[in-house]
Protein backbone atom coordinates (compact mmCIF):
# COMPACT_ATOMS: atom_id res chain seq x y z
CA UNK A 1 0.00 0.00 0.00
CA UNK A 2 2.80 2.14 0.95
CA UNK A 3 4.76 1.90 -2.81
CA UNK A 4 1.18 3.03 -4.51
CA UNK A 5 0.29 6.00 -2.22
CA UNK A 6 4.18 6.95 -2.60
CA UNK A 7 3.97 6.30 -6.64
CA UNK A 8 0.48 8.58 -6.57
CA UNK A 9 2.03 11.18 -4.62
CA UNK A 10 5.57 11.66 -6.95
CA UNK A 11 2.86 11.76 -9.61
CA UNK A 12 1.52 14.33 -8.28
CA UNK A 13 4.92 16.26 -7.38
CA UNK A 14 5.70 15.68 -10.90
CA UNK A 15 2.83 17.28 -12.52
CA UNK A 16 3.31 20.26 -9.93
CA UNK A 17 6.93 20.72 -10.89
CA UNK A 18 5.79 20.70 -14.96
CA UNK A 19 3.30 23.69 -13.96
CA UNK A 20 6.19 25.55 -12.14
CA UNK A 21 3.90 25.39 -9.15
CA UNK A 22 6.11 25.02 -6.13
CA UNK A 23 2.60 25.22 -3.42
CA UNK A 24 3.10 21.11 -2.38
CA UNK A 25 6.36 21.66 -1.60
CA UNK A 26 5.93 24.89 0.46
CA UNK A 27 3.42 23.14 2.16
CA UNK A 28 5.64 20.13 3.10
CA UNK A 29 8.72 22.44 3.93
CA UNK A 30 6.91 22.74 7.66
CA UNK A 31 7.87 18.78 8.59
CA UNK A 32 11.06 19.00 7.21
CA UNK A 33 12.57 22.50 8.32
CA UNK A 34 12.81 22.97 11.91
CA UNK A 35 14.84 25.35 14.17
CA UNK A 36 17.50 24.43 15.90
CA UNK A 37 17.43 26.40 19.17
CA UNK A 38 19.80 27.36 21.88
CA UNK A 39 20.61 25.57 25.13
CA UNK A 40 20.81 28.71 26.97
CA UNK A 41 18.14 30.77 26.46
CA UNK A 42 16.48 33.04 23.10
CA UNK A 43 18.01 34.29 20.31
CA UNK A 44 17.88 37.80 19.17
CA UNK A 45 14.78 37.82 16.83
CA UNK A 46 16.60 40.28 14.79
CA UNK A 47 19.71 37.92 14.31
CA UNK A 48 20.55 36.37 10.76
CA UNK A 49 18.64 33.22 9.97
CA UNK A 50 20.77 30.26 8.85
CA UNK A 51 19.41 27.18 7.00
CA UNK A 52 21.70 23.99 6.99
CA UNK A 53 21.97 21.73 4.29
CA UNK A 54 22.61 17.98 5.42
CA UNK A 55 22.67 19.16 9.12
CA UNK A 56 23.50 15.81 10.90
CA UNK A 57 26.80 16.22 9.48
CA UNK A 58 27.73 19.45 11.32
CA UNK A 59 28.74 17.02 14.04
CA UNK A 60 27.68 19.59 16.99
CA UNK A 61 28.68 22.92 14.76
CA UNK A 62 24.53 24.03 14.13
CA UNK A 63 24.05 23.54 18.09
CA UNK A 64 27.69 25.66 18.72
CA UNK A 65 26.05 28.42 16.07
CA UNK A 66 22.48 28.46 17.40
CA UNK A 67 24.44 28.71 21.58
CA UNK A 68 26.23 31.69 20.40
CA UNK A 69 22.67 33.45 19.91
CA UNK A 70 24.48 35.60 17.41
CA UNK A 71 22.27 33.42 14.09
CA UNK A 72 19.10 31.69 14.44
CA UNK A 73 19.78 28.39 13.01
CA UNK A 74 17.21 26.12 10.83
CA UNK A 75 18.13 22.68 9.34
CA UNK A 76 16.37 20.89 6.61
CA UNK A 77 15.96 17.21 6.38
CA UNK A 78 18.53 15.53 3.93
CA UNK A 79 16.25 13.10 3.39
CA UNK A 80 14.01 15.53 1.92
CA UNK A 81 16.43 17.10 -0.18
CA UNK A 82 17.68 13.78 -1.70
CA UNK A 83 14.39 13.43 -2.74
CA UNK A 84 13.44 16.72 -3.97
CA UNK A 85 16.48 16.24 -6.07
CA UNK A 86 15.80 12.52 -7.29
CA UNK A 87 12.30 13.97 -8.85
CA UNK A 88 14.38 15.11 -11.84
CA UNK A 89 16.33 12.19 -12.02
CA UNK A 90 15.30 9.34 -14.94
CA UNK A 91 14.37 5.96 -14.23
CA UNK A 92 18.06 3.93 -13.30
CA UNK A 93 20.05 7.08 -13.07
CA UNK A 94 22.87 7.00 -10.83
CA UNK A 95 24.74 10.13 -9.33
CA UNK A 96 28.41 10.22 -9.81
CA UNK A 97 31.22 12.80 -9.74
CA UNK A 98 30.66 13.51 -13.65
CA UNK A 99 27.84 15.32 -12.00
CA UNK A 100 30.26 18.47 -11.15
CA UNK A 101 32.00 18.26 -14.31
CA UNK A 102 32.21 21.97 -16.31
CA UNK A 103 31.35 20.25 -18.87
CA UNK A 104 28.61 17.44 -18.38
CA UNK A 105 27.41 14.79 -20.85
CA UNK A 106 24.25 15.92 -22.10
CA UNK A 107 21.56 13.67 -20.19
CA UNK A 108 23.56 15.33 -16.99
CA UNK A 109 22.61 18.96 -18.45
CA UNK A 110 19.36 18.07 -18.63
CA UNK A 111 18.85 17.09 -15.31
CA UNK A 112 20.82 20.29 -14.71
CA UNK A 113 19.10 22.55 -16.39
CA UNK A 114 15.35 21.21 -15.38
CA UNK A 115 16.75 21.03 -11.28
CA UNK A 116 17.83 24.42 -11.82
CA UNK A 117 14.86 26.32 -13.39
CA UNK A 118 12.36 24.60 -11.13
CA UNK A 119 14.73 25.40 -8.28
CA UNK A 120 14.76 29.11 -8.79
CA UNK A 121 11.40 30.07 -8.03
CA UNK A 122 10.94 26.77 -5.39
CA UNK A 123 14.33 28.19 -3.32
CA UNK A 124 12.84 31.74 -3.88
CA UNK A 125 9.39 31.19 -2.24
CA UNK A 126 11.27 28.82 0.34
CA UNK A 127 13.71 31.30 1.74
CA UNK A 128 10.77 33.41 1.78
CA UNK A 129 8.64 31.83 3.83
CA UNK A 130 11.39 31.03 6.92
CA UNK A 131 13.15 34.56 6.70
CA UNK A 132 16.49 32.82 5.36
CA UNK A 133 19.65 35.35 5.15
CA UNK A 134 22.28 32.68 4.02
CA UNK A 135 22.13 28.57 3.48
CA UNK A 136 25.68 26.68 4.93
CA UNK A 137 26.31 22.96 4.01
CA UNK A 138 28.86 20.89 5.53
CA UNK A 139 31.23 19.46 2.86
CA UNK A 140 31.51 20.60 -0.96
CA UNK A 141 31.33 17.44 -2.96
CA UNK A 142 27.76 16.43 -0.84
CA UNK A 143 25.73 15.78 -3.94
CA UNK A 144 22.39 15.98 -1.76
CA UNK A 145 23.39 19.82 -1.38
CA UNK A 146 25.26 20.84 -4.83
CA UNK A 147 21.87 22.17 -6.53
CA UNK A 148 20.70 24.24 -3.46
CA UNK A 149 23.63 25.62 -2.86
CA UNK A 150 24.39 26.78 -6.70
CA UNK A 151 20.54 28.12 -6.96
CA UNK A 152 21.28 30.02 -3.68
CA UNK A 153 23.80 31.84 -4.90
CA UNK A 154 21.94 32.30 -8.44
CA UNK A 155 19.50 34.40 -6.27
CA UNK A 156 21.77 35.84 -4.31
CA UNK A 157 21.08 33.90 -0.71
CA UNK A 158 24.88 33.39 0.36
CA UNK A 159 26.02 29.73 -0.01
CA UNK A 160 29.06 29.10 2.52
CA UNK A 161 30.38 25.50 3.50
CA UNK A 162 32.03 24.71 6.95
CA UNK A 163 34.15 22.04 4.93
CA UNK A 164 34.36 19.56 7.56
CA UNK A 165 36.90 16.94 5.89
CA UNK A 166 40.04 18.60 6.80
CA UNK A 167 42.22 16.07 7.89
CA UNK A 168 44.94 15.66 5.04
CA UNK A 169 47.90 13.54 6.35
CA UNK A 170 50.55 12.34 4.39
CA UNK A 171 51.19 14.08 0.73
CA UNK A 172 50.34 10.79 -0.61
CA UNK A 173 46.78 11.99 0.91
CA UNK A 174 47.45 15.69 0.44
CA UNK A 175 48.24 14.85 -3.53
CA UNK A 176 45.02 12.43 -3.59
CA UNK A 177 42.59 16.05 -2.31
CA UNK A 178 44.08 18.20 -4.70
CA UNK A 179 43.17 15.81 -7.72
CA UNK A 180 39.80 14.72 -6.26
CA UNK A 181 38.76 18.81 -5.95
CA UNK A 182 39.68 19.05 -9.61
CA UNK A 183 37.26 16.56 -10.59
CA UNK A 184 34.55 18.70 -9.81
CA UNK A 185 35.41 22.15 -11.82
CA UNK A 186 35.18 25.09 -9.79
CA UNK A 187 32.70 26.06 -6.20
CA UNK A 188 29.59 27.30 -7.01
CA UNK A 189 29.40 28.92 -3.54
CA UNK A 190 30.13 32.41 -1.75
CA UNK A 191 33.01 31.26 0.81
CA UNK A 192 34.77 28.20 1.85
CA UNK A 193 35.64 27.67 5.50
CA UNK A 194 38.43 25.07 6.40
CA UNK A 195 39.55 23.70 9.53
CA UNK A 196 43.79 24.17 8.93
CA UNK A 197 45.74 26.11 6.42
CA UNK A 198 46.90 22.70 4.71
CA UNK A 199 43.30 22.00 3.80
CA UNK A 200 42.86 25.69 2.45
CA UNK A 201 46.49 25.05 0.80
CA UNK A 202 44.73 21.75 -1.16
CA UNK A 203 41.43 23.76 -1.96
CA UNK A 204 43.49 26.48 -4.01
CA UNK A 205 46.44 24.44 -5.41
CA UNK A 206 43.55 22.41 -7.25
CA UNK A 207 41.81 25.50 -8.83
CA UNK A 208 38.19 24.60 -7.17
CA UNK A 209 38.22 27.78 -5.49
CA UNK A 210 40.02 31.06 -5.51
CA UNK A 211 42.29 32.39 -1.65
CA UNK A 212 40.20 34.95 -1.52
CA UNK A 213 36.80 32.75 -1.13
CA UNK A 214 38.25 30.22 1.66
CA UNK A 215 39.21 30.77 5.02
CA UNK A 216 40.91 28.61 7.63
CA UNK A 217 39.25 29.54 10.76
CA UNK A 218 39.35 26.19 12.73
CA UNK A 219 36.25 24.04 14.24
CA UNK A 220 33.30 25.90 15.54
CA UNK A 221 32.35 23.31 17.88
CA UNK A 222 35.89 23.30 19.55
CA UNK A 223 35.53 26.86 20.74
CA UNK A 224 33.62 25.93 23.96
CA UNK A 225 35.97 23.39 24.35
CA UNK A 226 39.29 25.58 24.22
CA UNK A 227 37.27 28.47 26.40
CA UNK A 228 37.00 25.72 28.91
CA UNK A 229 40.17 24.93 28.79
CA UNK A 230 42.05 28.02 28.74
CA UNK A 231 39.52 29.06 31.98
CA UNK A 232 40.85 25.75 34.03
CA UNK A 233 44.96 27.44 33.04
CA UNK A 234 43.65 30.93 34.47
CA UNK A 235 42.32 30.09 37.43
CA UNK A 236 45.10 27.58 38.27
CA UNK A 237 42.84 24.51 37.92
CA UNK A 238 44.58 20.79 37.56
CA UNK A 239 43.62 17.15 36.10
CA UNK A 240 44.41 14.44 38.18
CA UNK A 241 45.74 12.54 34.82
CA UNK A 242 46.05 9.32 36.94
CA UNK A 243 42.16 8.94 37.08
CA UNK A 244 41.36 10.01 33.69
CA UNK A 245 43.97 7.71 31.69
CA UNK A 246 42.27 6.99 28.25
CA UNK A 247 43.67 5.91 24.74
CA UNK A 248 41.48 6.52 21.77
CA UNK A 249 41.79 4.45 18.11
CA UNK A 250 40.29 5.92 15.10
CA UNK A 251 39.27 2.94 12.97
CA UNK A 252 39.76 2.64 9.43
CA UNK A 253 38.08 0.76 6.82
CA UNK A 254 39.47 -1.99 4.81
CA UNK A 255 39.08 -0.05 1.37
CA UNK A 256 40.00 3.68 2.15
CA UNK A 257 41.84 5.61 0.07
CA UNK A 258 42.81 3.17 -2.42
CA UNK A 259 42.65 3.75 -5.70
CA UNK A 260 41.12 0.75 -7.35
CA UNK A 261 39.37 -0.28 -4.79
CA UNK A 262 35.70 0.59 -4.88
CA UNK A 263 34.21 -0.46 -2.06
CA UNK A 264 35.39 0.43 1.92
CA UNK A 265 34.65 -2.79 2.95
CA UNK A 266 35.36 -5.27 0.14
CA UNK A 267 33.65 -8.43 -0.24
CA UNK A 268 37.60 -9.45 -1.38
CA UNK A 269 38.81 -10.09 1.67
CA UNK A 270 42.45 -10.04 -0.11
CA UNK A 271 42.33 -6.58 -0.99
CA UNK A 272 42.57 -3.92 0.97
CA UNK A 273 43.95 -3.07 4.37
CA UNK A 274 42.90 -6.30 5.51
CA UNK A 275 46.18 -7.85 7.81
CA UNK A 276 46.43 -4.36 8.77
CA UNK A 277 43.06 -3.70 10.02
CA UNK A 278 43.10 -6.89 11.45
CA UNK A 279 46.36 -6.64 13.37
CA UNK A 280 45.83 -2.89 14.69
CA UNK A 281 42.75 -3.99 16.28
CA UNK A 282 43.36 -6.96 17.77
CA UNK A 283 46.84 -5.12 19.26
CA UNK A 284 44.54 -2.68 20.74
CA UNK A 285 42.24 -4.85 22.34
CA UNK A 286 45.70 -6.76 23.90
CA UNK A 287 46.73 -3.66 25.20
CA UNK A 288 43.87 -2.93 26.67
CA UNK A 289 43.12 -6.63 28.29
CA UNK A 290 46.89 -5.48 29.59
CA UNK A 291 46.13 -2.29 31.19
CA UNK A 292 42.31 -2.69 32.46
CA UNK A 293 43.27 0.72 34.78
CA UNK A 294 43.35 2.65 31.48
CA UNK A 295 40.28 3.36 29.15
CA UNK A 296 40.67 2.29 25.78
CA UNK A 297 38.47 3.50 22.97
CA UNK A 298 37.91 2.31 19.57
CA UNK A 299 36.54 5.57 17.58
CA UNK A 300 34.44 4.27 14.27
CA UNK A 301 33.08 6.88 12.25
CA UNK A 302 29.69 4.89 11.69
CA UNK A 303 27.37 2.00 13.58
CA UNK A 304 26.22 -1.13 12.27
CA UNK A 305 28.80 -2.88 9.47
CA UNK A 306 30.91 -1.23 10.72
CA UNK A 307 31.26 -3.04 14.34
CA UNK A 308 30.59 -5.80 12.52
CA UNK A 309 34.13 -5.76 11.16
CA UNK A 310 35.66 -4.15 13.97
CA UNK A 311 34.04 -7.94 15.94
Amino acid sequence: MNKISNKIIRIYEKFFISIGSTSIFIAQSKRFIIEVKPSNGECDVDAPRLLALSPFRFRGDLEALADSKKFQVFKVSDKWQKKMAALFYPKGFKLGFNYYDSNPDTQIKKIQDSTRKFFLKFLKDLYAKFDIDCVIGACVWYPQDYEWGYVSRMINTPYVVLHRENLITGDGHYEQRVLQLKRYGIFSGNHIIVHNERSKKAFVESGYVTSEKIDALGCVRMDEFIKSINAQVSIGASVNMQNSKKVTFFSFQRGVGLRGVTEVWPQNHEEGYTDLFAKTHVAFAQLALDNPDIEFVIKAKWGGGWLLEIE
